[in-house]
């Protein structure tokens, strides 16, 4: 499994999201898987490493003074999902049961479309580097500085200022790291960064050749870059169908987008929820009013929609969810020599009442690892069978 994020730990005992954002960085195996993917990046494409100086300021990204740091947050988190880390385990998500099978079924559509999801990471953005602008509220440490609309100065030279401007409050503080500096600089001057069209933009001529050679790395088909490229095009829209709550009607708008060039509706949905999760949840940091956050709104706002305008989504879900677990709880029992006929042999079971109520019994005590196994009710042979299936399908539902 995983190094320092995945460990023993009862099902109750869930952390907040910036806990669990924390842990995954703190995962050498996650960080590498990171690192390595963001060399291979930069290797192809020359416009991931211009992201490296493209700045980023709060209210929606205070996780670090460049976009590469957005990314990077972006990748670790869907890294640790890769490895077995699960939404479950974040307790703004694991306190409300009615969302847990889409979520459940969330962290599977991204172990399947990780290359994809990988790839809409390093496209997302491109073009925020051609689209940067800046703004602050009249009359403040910003504007006086130039950051306002139709400055004097050009964007590059703004942007080297507010750099420059950041790491001088990271300097003149030792107990700021770059995020708290940022935070600080933004608080004094209000001075914000904007990326206007930059979703639009990502898919222009000029970055056709970034586009394709990235999607040539993660190795997609035809049909997996017309999906990247509606993701990308849409994401924004996406962010703003529901950054201020449910709106059930917007999920038929997005389905008919999808259908209308041809695409699965329904697979466009879960990416979009995906990118959704890995751009505005865990991707970004909010800071508003002194207080630092992971804003879950813009996501919960999809789930609800979802759960609201499309139930016959939902039911589906359910389903196969139903279908998935019988099948690891099958292989579980099987692998760990406690299947239905291996039972009856061993507890030479009649047929009858009383073997249907054994197996149900096994298979219940395996589903819940922290039900109570009495040592006087099975033969050792059968105790030991539980707690390795047990281990076996805890295993298989972190993927």
């Amino acid at each position: 499994m995983w190094d320092s994020f995945e460990t023993k730990r009862s099902q109750s005992e869930t952390v907040f999201f910036e806990d669990w954002i924390s842990n995954a960085q703190k995962s050498e195996s996650v960080m590498r898987s990171v690192r390595d993917v963001i060399f291979e990046a930069e290797a192809v494409a020359p416009e991931v490493t211009a992201l490296r100086t493209v700045v980023q300021s709060p209210p929606y990204h205070s996780e670090g003074l460049m976009v590469m740091d957005h990314l990077e947050r972006m990748l670790t988190g869907l890294f640790a999902i890769i490895e077995g880390a699960s939404l479950l385990d974040i307790e703004e998500f694991a306190r409300e049961q009615s969302w847990h099978p889409q979520l459940r079924e969330l962290e599977e559509t991204m172990r399947e479309y990780a290359a994809t999801l990988e790839a809409f990471v390093f496209i997302h953005d491109l073009a925020k580097s051609s689209t940067v602008s800046f703004t602050s509220t009249e009359g403040s440490v910003g504007a006086s500085e130039g950051f306002i609309e139709g400055s004097r100065l050009d964007v590059d030279t703004l942007s080297q200022r507010y750099s420059k401007l950041v790491r001088s409050v990271e300097a003149s503080d030792d107990s700021l790291d770059i995020s708290e500096s940022l935070k600080k600089f933004y608080d004094q001057t209000s001075a914000r960064v904007h990326y206007y069209g930059h979703a639009q933009g990502a898919m222009e001529d000029r970055f056709e050749h970034a586009r394709d050679s990235l999607s040539d790395l993660f190795r997609l088909g035809d049909r997996d870059r017309e999906v990247l490229a509606l993701l990308v095009r849409s994401h924004i829209d996406v962010i703003k169908f529901f950054k201020d709550g449910a709106d059930p009607a917007k999920i038929d708008v997005l389905l008919k987008r999808s259908q209308k060039v041809g695409l699965d509706g329904n697979n466009i949905l879960d990416l979009q929820l995906a990118v959704l999760l890995l751009d505005t949840a865990i991707g970004s940091l909010h800071y508003k009013d002194g207080k630092t956050s992971v804003d879950i709104g813009p996501f919960v706002g999809f789930l609800q929609s979802e759960q609201q305008g499309a139930p016959d989504r939902l039911d589906r879900r359910h389903e196969r969810l139903r279908l998935r677990e019988a099948r690891e709880l099958k292989s579980a029992t099987e692998r760990a020599g406690i299947d239905a006929i291996s039972v009856i042999e061993l507890l030479k079971l009649p047929v009858g009442h009383v073997r249907a109520e054994v197996l149900e019994d096994i298979r219940r005590l395996v589903m819940h690892s922290h039900a109570e196994v009495s040592i006087d009710e099975y033969p050792t042979e059968i105790l030991n069978g539980i707690t390795r299936a047990r281990a076996l399908y805890q295993s298989s539902k972190r993927g």
